[in-house]
């Protein structure tokens, strides 16, 4: 099974850092610099996919994303995961806020991520949608 990866950062060379790494793991990556270019792939998904999105972006961050994703949970299957590289306490607030609207974020991510702990990440990820979308 190929496992989609879309992830949404305003930080290119991160997001290049997790394409080399995710597509290195098998997965099929698509890169967003925002939450709005996010949305709109999301809005046309059919297929499972694990969603990393920075909590902190213009235009639409990634607190707003998981409100949206919660609308279209029917018709986007995804796995929500939160990035940042700020203060703990937005990840935590994100965190409450997705779930209030029954999205699961799992762990957040912190910037710099160890390769080792992405790597980590992805093969749980993998199982989780296989479970989940099976």
């Amino acid at each position: 099974m190929t496992h989609r990866l879309i992830i949404a950062d305003d930080n290119a060379q991160f997001l290049e850092f997790v394409r080399t790494v995710a597509e290195g793991a098998g997965w099929v990556v698509t890169l967003c610099a925002d939450g709005i270019e996010l949305m709109a792939i999301l809005e046309e998904m059919s297929d499972p996919a694990l969603v990393l999105v920075d909590i902190n972006m213009p235009n639409l961050d990634g607190v707003e994303v998981a409100w949206k994703l919660s609308d279209l949970a029917e018709s986007a299957p995804a796995r929500l995961r939160f990035i940042t590289g700020g203060d703990p306490s937005n990840a935590i607030a994100a965190r409450m806020i997705a779930k209030a609207r029954e999205q699961d974020p799992g762990m957040t991510l912190f910037k710099p991520i160890p390769i080792d702990k992405l790597r980590e990440v992805l093969a749980y990820e993998a199982e989780m949608l296989k479970e989940q979308f099976s």
